[in-house]
């Protein structure tokens, strides 16, 4: 069995270990040292156990050792948080500067959206004036047609409706045409500006005059240059003039006012005439034909110039229609 040790070899002991240093590492940044902590020397921090370790076993001294190398690395720790704290801190403002630049990015990148959409608003404006302006110096330049609604009080409310729809079908038509025409619609009735004024846009309806006053009046100085069409008309019309007005009776009257256009022709004293359908078609039913029909002939005769063609193109099946062939001179 070991013997004791003396009171003397102890505190020897002690004192030696008193005397000894310990070099740990020095933590990143660490407070000055007391007379009571460790002593930094370069690099390195020097631990030095207080003065009454002499006092104490050895046992006691490496509990006090250990209690100042907990301090030391508690200290290490903190010093590492708080660098990492501030390299966290350091980061956060440099994102925080890059999110700025990002957010200033897309705010200028959306002013340029902005001004881009406005500037191509301006030009699909411009774009949509000059198609306008485009389309009524070809309506002045072709024929032009006044469709005379002044048979309002003879119709019923199914004719009524059924005109209005006829006059859609002409402004559609004209809006299309390669070469449109100068529409003017003449004594509009009660009834048919009420079913007019339901249909969208059309107070915007482009080369389309309207008005509540017989076209006589409007046409008063041009009375000689004045052609009612009528299918009951003696005349037939060869070819187009563009310095005469062809009139179109606006009536739908289911057969009912037999020879109704071609009298108010008659007694406004204004000459007639009628297409030459005779002469270049065989039709299954009456020659009296819708209003829109009679406008679409006008339209595409005048841009083909072509009666045949154009009474095989327009005319609708119901007519039961069937071109004549033109004639082949046998002496050839």
């Amino acid at each position: 069995m070991e013997p004791k040790r003396s009171a003397n070899s102890a505190a020897e002991a002690v004192r030696d270990a008193s005397e000894d240093t310990l070099s740990i590492p020095a933590p990143p940044s660490a407070s000055a040292p007391s007379s009571s902590t460790p002593v930094k020397g370069g690099n390195l921090f020097l631990f030095r156990k207080p003065s009454r370790v002499k006092d104490v076993s050895k046992s006691v001294a490496k509990k006090l050792w250990r209690q100042e190398m907990w301090k030391v690395k508690k200290a290490t720790k903190k010093a590492a948080k708080r660098a990492a704290r501030q390299e966290t801190n350091r980061q956060s403002g440099e994102v925080g500067q890059d999110d700025n630049l990002n957010l200033q990015a897309a705010t200028s990148e959306s002013k340029n959206d902005q001004l881009l959409r406005k500037q191509r608003r301006e030009q699909r404006k411009n774009q949509r004036h000059e198609a306008q302006m485009a389309f009524l110096r070809r309506c002045e330049e072709g024929a032009r047609v006044v469709i005379d609604c002044g048979f309002d009080s003879h119709m019923t409310e199914k004719e009524l409706k059924s005109l209005g729809q006829q006059l859609m079908y002409v402004y559609a038509s004209n809006k299309r045409a390669l070469a449109p025409c100068t529409v003017h619609i003449a004594e509009l009735g009660a009834g048919i500006q009420q079913r007019l004024s339901c249909v969208a846009g059309v107070q915007n309806w482009q080369g389309f005059n309207r008005e509540t006053r017989p076209f006589m009046e409007t046409y008063a100085a041009e009375r000689d240059k004045l052609v009612y069409l009528t299918s009951d008309s003696p005349n037939v019309l060869t070819q187009l003039d563009p310095g005469l007005i062809y009139v179109i009776g606006g009536i739908v009257d289911r057969n009912r006012l037999k020879h109704a256009t071609y009298n108010k022709a008659l007694a406004q004293g204004i000459a007639t005439a009628r297409f030459p359908l005779r002469e270049h078609v065989q039709l299954g039913s009456s020659p009296v034909l819708a209003v829109n029909h009679v406008f679409d002939i006008l339209l595409e005769f005048q841009y083909t110039n072509d009666w045949r063609a154009t009474f095989a193109k327009v005319l609708p099946n119901r007519k039961s229609v069937k071109v004549n062939e033109p004639a082949v001179n046998k002496d050839s």
